[in-house]
């Protein structure tokens, strides 16, 4: 896993990725050539001219050029051998980071996606990995040049010329604190637009969804009054940025000027008095640009990497299972820990070896849940501990708030819990979550169907769909199971969405425990019946969690869980928790009159 830590221009996460530091020995091979090409020219190029100017013929200056062309051409082949090396690193590092980012926002569920903000996940794998890519090509080549060349170079310009050699000794690292200076001036700015724009992306995205309610609320043009405001603040910031790039690029060039214009004087006041010959001047002449060369393309890049190391940082974050809604990666605080505290155990096998039916069995030892933000410590579950056995239904009931959502969370195993434990008789594969709104894929309606098993047969698909209450819809339409879902496809109602979510854990015959967080919660009271009156069935011989504070599912639960305040306060039959006068749930529901029951 890559650590969360960067220092200065280069980011130490690259060394984590795979095939790094393999890729940094190779450039740094490259870089050592690149150096000996560069001497090769610039000696060959003043054995020539000095020749010339000594009035030797053509003859005598073959040998010199040949020298020079030949350093040419294989600085060239050199850079394309570089270039391809980094394509392949870079394109091989990227994939397998939109890889891990993908099956963590995948294993973690819809909370990594609530936490990190769903607009800035999706522009981090879509965007942001190929900003990473970038990235890597512009650093990791000019920085070994950077260490490398100057380091070489200098060198053999002492050897040439001691003057020169101390001129361009005292000049880089002038340039090197001033484009430190500069360059955390720049990174500070470009962290602030990066932040401000994963804020205005979620922002804007939060806003798209709720406009409908923005509307009927008469908010509309208030929300669009923000969302301007918000897009002027990271123009203002991008602007700082471009600033702070343009004035170091200035003071570069001028830097870089000086120091050729003083060894120029220096050797020509030295030329007039004899103290140095013709031939190692014209060599270091041609040596000192080259010099500064790295040193230019690393600053120029710097700030175009910028992005892309923002992108790396943001990246780390989310793949880090420590990271909780804090920079603090405390497990017992945050809830984002390893899972150590949830076991999930195996079927048995039968005597012929193949995997018997597994019990079904839940049990839930004093589980607490803390969560951390920037504002404190929330305490969402405190000491829940309940034995749950055996094919069933079990409705967790509760006021928002209550903890219903984190409670489900724990046992889809999506978040870990800061203290207790939690135990399953069946493998995660056992398990289906369903939450409130299922997400539709943009493919096929076979393809969303059997998204848990895509073997699966259109016979299969088919019944799966028929039994989930979705054959009239797939008659109706066009091209049936062919049909394009999604973004850019056929759109679909809650409640159809719903049906397509059940559809999947039924064309999975392993789905043997289900989690469903209000499963009725935005539907209109027929789509609600309707629905409930089609998933009844489909629940038997199962073990069902279900979230919800629509008290009509009461009535068919095996076993209630009321939760309040984080803690379970009462658990038992409808019956058996209504005896009592008293009954919290009697509370409940007199707090939730005007719910359908």
């Amino acid at each position: 896993m890559l650590e969360a830590e960067s220092v200065g221009p280069f980011d130490k996460n690259i060394l984590q990725l795979p095939g790094a530091k393999r890729a940094l020995v190779a450039l740094m091979v490259c870089s050592l050539l690149t150096a000996a090409l560069i001497a090769g020219q610039a000696l060959g190029l003043a054995r020539a001219l000095t020749l010339l100017w000594n009035g030797a013929g053509v003859s005598a200056i073959v040998t010199p050029l040949l020298v020079f062309v030949a350093c040419y051409v294989g600085r060239q082949l050199v850079a394309l051998m570089r270039s391809r090396l980094m394509d392949t690193f870079s394109r091989r590092a990227s994939s397998t980071l939109r890889e891990q980012l993908l099956e963590r926002s995948f294993e973690a569920g819809p909370t990594f996606a609530h936490e990190h903000g769903s607009a800035a996940l999706a522009s981090s794998v879509v965007d942001g990995i190929d900003k990473v890519r970038n990235y890597l090509d512009l650093t990791l080549p000019k920085l070994a040049d950077l260490i490398l060349i100057p380091l070489l170079l200098v060198v053999l310009i002492f050897v040439l010329d001691w003057v020169s050699g101390i001129i361009c000794l005292i000049m880089l690292p002038a340039i090197v604190l001033f484009m430190i200076i500069l360059g955390s001036n720049a990174k500070e700015a470009a962290a602030k637009r990066h932040a401000q724009f994963n804020r205005m992306k979620n922002h804007f995205m939060d806003t798209l969804r709720g406009l409908p309610t923005l509307k009927v609320l008469g908010r509309s043009q208030a929300y669009g009054d923000r969302v301007f405001k918000v897009s002027e603040r990271f123009r203002e910031l991008s602007l700082e940025t471009i600033r702070t790039a343009t004035l170091s690029s200035l003071f570069m060039d001028l830097f870089r000027t000086f120091a050729l214009a003083a060894v120029a004087i220096m050797l020509g006041f030295r030329l007039m008095s004899g103290d140095i010959a013709l031939q190692p001047a014209l060599a270091v002449l041609i040596l000192v640009p080259e010099y500064f060369v790295p040193i230019r393309r690393f600053s120029m890049d710097f700030h175009a990497s910028l992005d892309g190391r923002n992108n790396l940082a943001s990246i780390t974050k989310m793949l880090d299972p420590q990271a909780g809604l804090s920079e603090e990666a405390d497990p017992a605080l945050s809830g984002r820990g390893p899972l150590t505290r949830i076991s999930f155990e195996p079927p048995p096998l039968r005597a012929d070896g193949d995997p018997a039916s597994p019990p079904l069995r839940c049990t839930a030892t004093d589980a607490s849940l803390e969560y951390r933000s920037a504002t404190g410590t929330r305490q969402a579950l405190t000491g829940v501990s309940f034995d749950v056995a055996g094919p069933q239904l079990v409705a967790i009931v509760g006021a928002s708030g209550a903890g219903k959502t984190s409670l489900l969370q724990l046992l889809a195993g999506f978040t870990a819990p800061s203290s207790g434990e939690i135990s399953w008789s069946v493998g995660p594969e056992r398990i289906c979550y369903i939450p409130q709104r299922p997400h539709i894929f943009n493919a096929s309606l076979r393809e969303n169907i059997a998204f848990y098993a895509p073997d699966a047969s259109d016979e299969q698909v088919l019944d799966a769909a028929e039994r989930a209450g979705l054959g009239a819809l797939i008659r109706q339409l066009p091209q049936g199971l062919d049909t394009l879902c999604g973004e850019g496809g056929r759109g679909f109602s809650g409640g159809e969405a719903h049906r397509i979510a059940l559809a999947r854990a039924l064309v999975d015959e392993r789905r043997c425990i289900w989690l469903l967080d209000e499963p009725t919660a935005h539907l209109d009271i027929q789509t609600e019946l309707e629905l409930k009156q089609q998933m009844l069935p489909l629940m038997e011989g199962r073990l069902v969690f279900i979230a919800t504070h629509r008290l009509h599912w009461l009535r068919d639960a095996d076993l209630i869980l009321l939760l309040e305040g984080g803690e379970l306060v009462q658990s038992g039959s409808l019956e058996a928790i209504t005896a009592t006068p008293d009954s919290p749930l009697l509370h409940l529901a007199a707090q939730l009159g005007g719910e359908r029951a």
